[in-house]
């Protein structure tokens, strides 16, 4: 139960991934000691460890998507799949499902995480800030769609509007969190009362280097 009690924090622990940051003239970066296999373009290479004086890069040609594909994943609200599958097979079928299929083959077993969750810290479930129940909650996110709200502002939740989009500068963990453990009234997760505060990955936003105005619009990693 100790377990079960102290990992739910981690499973929404985010990955840094490390890079060199000097540059060349051509923007590629540059490694200490350029190889042909560092993973990087450089040393005059047209691709990453290909072309120029290493050999050279593959002629991908047009790419064919004929055939059968499957699908292995889905993820509209990240995290939540990870948090309120009830099990890694049961997991894998959420990924394998379509959104049409997820409320009716999983909406119960969500529920059932939610209020599981609380009862493992001898709390009750209270209505979350919006004041939905605990059964709402899991209908909605056993629908792992990202909506889109044409004609409102976009945004995951700014306190007043809710799930109308999603901004790069939008917390989405947070705001998860803070529907699944922040109720309205009584237990709230916040550290407060003797219950641990579940309500925040502790994660902040970088708004001086987050983001840019050209695709993929992130960042370079630090």
């Amino acid at each position: 139960m100790k377990i079960f009690k102290y990992t739910i924090l981690s499973l929404f622990a985010v990955a840094v991934l490390a890079s060199c940051g000097d540059d060349d003239d051509n923007g590629n970066v540059v490694a200490a000691d350029p190889t042909c296999s560092d993973g990087i373009q450089n040393q005059g290479e047209t691709g990453v460890d290909c072309g120029g004086p290493c050999t050279p890069c593959e002629d991908m040609g047009t790419v064919d998507f004929s055939g059968t594909f499957t699908q292995v994943d889905i993820m509209g609200r990240p995290g939540i799949n990870t948090v309120l599958g009830i099990s890694d097979e049961r997991k894998d079928d959420f990924n394998d499902s379509t959104p049409a299929e997820q409320g009716a083959n999983f909406a119960t077993e969500f529920t059932g995480m939610i209020n599981g969750y609380h009862t493992a810290y001898g709390a009750e479930y209270e209505n979350n800030i919006l004041n939905l129940t605990a059964d709402q909650m899991g209908s909605i996110l056993a629908l792992d769609v990202l909506q889109v709200a044409p004609n409102a502002p976009t945004t995951y939740f700014d306190g007043e509007n809710v799930l109308t989009g999603r901004n790069l500068t939008d917390d989405v963990v947070d705001v998860s969190l803070v529907l699944l453990f922040g109720g309205a009234n009584g237990d709230r997760f916040d550290g407060d009362d003797g219950l641990p505060e579940l309500v925040s990955d502790n994660v902040g936003f970088d708004s001086t280097n987050a983001i840019t105005t050209s695709f993929p619009y992130m960042a370079p990693a630090n």
